[in-house]
């Protein structure tokens, strides 16, 4: 069975914002969000997390800073998954040298990322769903038609027409 997890978001893009929290919270999962590294320590000394999605690139604090203060505090041994545009090897080990633990690329691919978060946090952690969360239901749904956009690759994304056509 599938676990829901406490899980903060640091992300500085309003529309990854956006599509990460309204796939978190399709999913069943419990998600707080901060807009840098420095609110990210924040909320993380105030809240009890399972797990960290953490930007790399941010102003104020970047997520490599963020992650480095975090593994000197109380708690911070929880999985920290970078997710960037930046995915070369060594952008790659400046993230696992700074103590995160996974890499996920731009623009994510959140069955891989969701995948990855049930398998890297401790069976310890997380409530198990009682229902189920991230049913497909738009199978049957008509996909409409815009020049110069494709809407099946932006909704694999989203998985929800209304939100990805109001982000369109």
């Amino acid at each position: 069975p599938k676990r829901l997890f406490r899980v903060l978001l640091v992300e500085d893009t309003p529309a990854n914002v956006t599509l990460a929290m309204a796939r978190l919270k399709k999913q069943g999962h419990k998600a707080v969000h901060a807009w840098n590294g420095q609110e990210a320590l924040d909320k993380f000394r105030k809240n009890e997390f399972d797990i960290i999605l953490m930007d790399v690139h941010m102003p104020e604090m970047d997520g490599l800073e963020a992650t480095k203060q975090i593994r000197r505090m109380p708690g911070g041994d929880l999985p920290i998954i970078a997710l960037t545009a930046s995915v070369s090897d060594s952008d790659k080990a400046k993230s696992f040298d700074a103590g995160m633990d996974e890499v996920v690329g731009k623009p994510v691919d959140f069955g891989r990322l969701f995948n990855l978060i049930e398998g890297i946090v401790t069976e310890k952690k997380g409530a198990v769903a009682d229902d189920d969360h991230g049913e497909n239901i738009m199978e049957n749904v008509p996909i409409p038609v815009i020049r110069g956009v494709d809407i099946e690759i932006g909704l694999s994304r989203y998985d929800d027409m209304d939100l990805y056509m109001r982000e369109l």
